[in-house]
């Protein structure tokens, strides 16, 4: 039996659904109908210049291009939602993060601003539990035990407190 990717298969015979099937009311084919609808929509849809200018500056930050975000702002004049300087500084403890270096990453986080991981328990936590996995990647299983009992045990006793801790 022949099979074409419309058939459907009825007890022993086929039905060819063709374009008839994937018409409209209108006799116009689905996919036709989708595409006037999205451009449609597009037409409808309006972004300011500024909305646009903001968009592309909280790209720019995001990624740490602050360059690119310096001259931006001048030509653009949207002013930055951040202080540009604590741009790189961020991207900075991303790297150290990213090479798997907590300790400094906390280090340079304290220096920026000492109450951060107060304020941010929760990134306090995430830190901490990265730490962990840094120390088993490394297979200092010994140190890693140690590590949790004293740094990661308090926050699952305030998870039992305060309900808030999620792992």
């Amino acid at each position: 039996m022949r099979r074409y990717s419309r058939d459907i298969t009825l007890g022993s015979s086929s039905h060819r659904l063709g374009a008839a099937a994937d018409a409209g009311f209108d006799g116009t084919p689905a996919n036709e109908r989708r595409f006037k609808t999205k451009r449609s929509s597009r037409r409808r849809m309006r972004i300011s210049k500024e909305s646009m200018n903001r968009l592309v500056m909280d790209y720019l930050v995001g990624k740490g291009y602050r360059e690119v975000a310096e001259a931006f702002w001048r030509d653009s004049g949207t002013k930055p939602h951040v202080d540009l300087q604590s741009v790189q500084e961020r991207m900075s403890i991303q790297q150290l993060l990213l090479k798997g270096q907590i300790q400094k990453a906390r280090g340079k986080l304290a220096s920026m601003d000492p109450e951060f991981l107060e304020k941010n328990s929760g990134m306090d936590f995430l830190l901490a539990k990265q730490e962990l996995i840094e120390l088993i990647k490394a297979h200092n299983i010994e140190e890693a035990l140690q590590f949790a009992i004293k740094n990661l045990a308090p926050f699952g006793q305030k998870s039992v407190s305060g309900g808030q801790w999620r792992c």
